[in-house]
């Protein structure tokens, strides 16, 4: 009974033929009032977004936090060449050494509980955590440096399911992740 006044409400479809239920056109509304405040932000930031993409021949995105998660909101350039593609709407979870940006100018007491999330190959290694901190609010903005974890990361979130995604973000830990200080004459491959 309960799928049948979503049904008559609009939330959900039936399909005739199989009888399963999808997502109704009621539904439209709410992800819409939903994400207002980031539509307002992201109609003023695309064009800049699309510039910049253009200008440096990158992939960029636009994203928010949501409570311990990222939320991806917009995406503008190129794939990555064969590789899979991170799109609006998937969720990564905030936890090093993913989210610097969004944990930089937090109080300690946040800071200490982003570190926290990320186990004991974090804890070891706190001191870089924190001068990646400390970068992201000289420059004003992470870089991080691309590899296979990464790479492992998007085609986790491609497939949406959060546990490879949480696996995969474990992952940056082990590998070169923050760059820290930039040498004027060298060359990086960033994410």
């Amino acid at each position: 009974s309960l799928l049948g006044e979503l049904t008559d409400a609009g939330y959900l479809v039936r399909d005739p033929v199989d009888k399963t239920y999808g997502l109704g056109p009621r539904l439209l509304a709410v992800g819409l009032a939903a994400g207002h405040s980031e539509r307002l932000v992201l109609s003023r930031a695309r064009r800049h977004l699309r510039r910049l993409a253009s200008d440096l021949d990158v992939r960029c995105v636009a994203s928010t936090r949501r409570g311990d998660d990222i939320v991806i909101l917009e995406v503008a350039g190129r794939d990555r060449p064969f590789g899979m593609s991170i799109q609006p709407g998937h969720r990564l979870p905030l936890v090093p050494p993913v989210g610097t940006v969004f944990i930089a100018w937090s109080s300690e007491t946040e800071i200490e509980r982003w570190l926290g999330r990320g186990g004991d190959e974090v804890a070891t290694s706190e001191t870089t955590y924190r001068a990646a901190l400390e970068a992201v609010r000289r420059r004003g903005c992470s870089l991080s440096v691309d590899g296979p974890a990464r790479a492992r990361l998007e085609e986790a979130l491609t497939l949406g399911e959060q546990g490879p995604v949480a696996e995969a973000v474990h992952d940056l830990v082990r590998q070169r992740y923050f760059l820290l200080e930039v040498d004027e004459g060298a060359e990086y491959e960033l994410s």
